[in-house]
């Protein structure tokens, strides 16, 4: 069955990468990436490759092209419009995701 890109776009990540059929040595989190490429290539042990600043700014040249990153309290304020009953039928679909990828999925709940 061919997938068209809509399907990636918002598929859950867990299912495209398959985390737990494949062992992969390394899962970096966009919003650690920094930290997590450092500590990737110490246990590759290879030198520190470029200095923070560069990587900040080879990333935004990254964003440039393909698009602005959307800040996490804009995200929390589109998902707060929802209903908690929406917000749970969304978690249900996302789930292995959040708990794979260690993500809090308390704070898209409205309390």
């Amino acid at each position: 069955k061919s997938r068209n890109l809509l399907d990636d776009l918002f598929a859950p990540q867990s299912s495209l990468c398959q985390p737990c059929l494949i062992n992969y040595k390394y899962i970096l989190k966009y919003e650690s990436l920094w930290l997590d490429a450092q500590m990737m290539l110490e246990e590759m042990r290879y030198k520190k490759l470029v200095d923070e600043a560069t990587f900040a700014s080879n990333l935004q040249k990254v964003v440039v092209e393909y698009g602005r990153i959307i800040a996490r309290d804009e995200i929390i304020s589109v998902y707060s419009q929802f209903s908690n009953q929406t917000m749970a039928e969304l978690y249900d679909i996302y789930k292995w995701d959040f708990l794979i990828f260690d993500y809090d999925s308390s704070e898209f709940f409205n309390n």
